[in-house]
């Protein structure tokens, strides 16, 4: 007859067990905690790297761009920030000087370059900035229904107008690609119905119709403040989007 031990697991063993489970344990509190500060980096990247996009879309050489939080300066290539920038597109060609700037971060070191943003601008001419105290906005519209757009912006009331704040005919066209968007600067007007996104090819298709009823909650606001911007999503089935229903979903 085969004998069984009924003496249960010794002390050595149980010790042994519990040291193993502990390895475990620890095993799995380690990779939570990595992925949770992971996460957390990217959330900051991601918030900080959008706030020096608009840090770069608006900033001006002729004021001190200073916000406490993210900071425009000079991005060196020996003793000066300018550059040379030469293109040939065949019908289009172009031989200019610029001037390189780069955006530090406020979160975190500014030795992490990779998220430091640098761009490129002609000083000579005049970039438009928003100033909604003076309704004059930046309009931007991004594409995410998986095709091609081709939208024809139509203002009832206001206009639009470009970098150099020249006026834009109106009604003006601009194809959007996918994934992609358009941005240009509008001057809102008396009336209360501001203006239309439709299809260039057939204008009973609309995107949008926007006044003063519901333009409000696609401004973008930080720290209680409207930043100047104007951005909507058209997502898929045309569903128009905020910057925050967007960034959300």
């Amino acid at each position: 007859m085969k004998k069984f031990n009924k003496k249960g697991m010794t002390l050595t063993e149980v010790i042994i067990a519990m040291c193993i489970l502990g390895v475990i344990a620890s095993m799995f509190v380690t990779i939570a905690v990595a992925a949770k500060k992971k996460n957390a980096d990217t959330a900051v990247r991601s918030r900080e790297m959008y706030e020096q996009a608009n840090a770069a879309e608006t900033f001006n050489t002729s004021v001190s761009y200073d916000t406490g939080t993210i900071k425009v300066g000079k991005m060196l290539t020996g003793s000066n920030n300018e550059v040379k920038i030469s293109a040939d597109f065949k019908t289009i060609k172009f031989d200019t000087n610029a001037y390189a700037y780069k955006v530090t971060r406020r979160e975190k070191d500014s030795s992490d370059k990779n998220y430091n943003l640098r761009f490129f601008r002609c000083d000579n001419v005049n970039i438009a900035t928003p100033n909604p105290a003076e309704g004059k906005y930046w309009l931007k519209v991004f594409n995410h229904t998986g095709m091609k757009l081709n939208i024809t912006f139509l203002a009832f009331d206001g206009g639009f107008f470009g970098a150099d704040e020249n006026p834009i005919p109106d009604p003006t066209s601009v194809v959007i690609t996918n994934e992609n968007f358009a941005q240009m600067g509008y001057k809102v007007g008396e009336a209360p119905d501001l203006f239309r996104l439709v299809d260039y090819d057939d204008n009973s298709v609309v995107f949008g119709t926007f006044s003063e009823d519901n333009i409000e909650k696609y401004m973008e606001v930080v720290d209680g403040k409207r930043t100047g911007f104007i951005s909507i999503h058209i997502c898929d089935g045309l569903e128009l989007k905020s910057q925050s229903e967007f960034a959300g979903s």
